[in-house]
């Protein structure tokens, strides 16, 4: 599947959650592999959007770099493959 197909329907599949509150993630597909960046309000909105990749068709890895408002600890990027 083309990295612009799995971009779009990814952009979709977020715009339509009902948990809502993605408005500043960026995210990016190269080769399959999602890079999700920007800024989410609590730590389960961070793994709700990284599930949200990680079950898009076509999606082979996930790289999270996102960070939770308000935390100030050493980020490190969530990778699931």
């Amino acid at each position: 599947m083309k990295d612009g197909i799995i971009e779009q329907d990814l952009r979709e599949t977020i715009a339509l959650d009902p948990r809502g509150d993605y408005w500043n993630v960026q995210v990016q597909v190269r080769d399959g592999v999602v890079h999700i960046s920007g800024r989410v309000p609590t730590y389960r909105k961070l793994m709700d959007l990284h599930l949200l990749a990680a079950e898009t068709p076509g999606v082979k890895l996930v790289v999270n770099k996102a960070i939770v408002d308000g935390d100030r600890s050493h980020h490190r990027p969530v990778v699931i493959g």
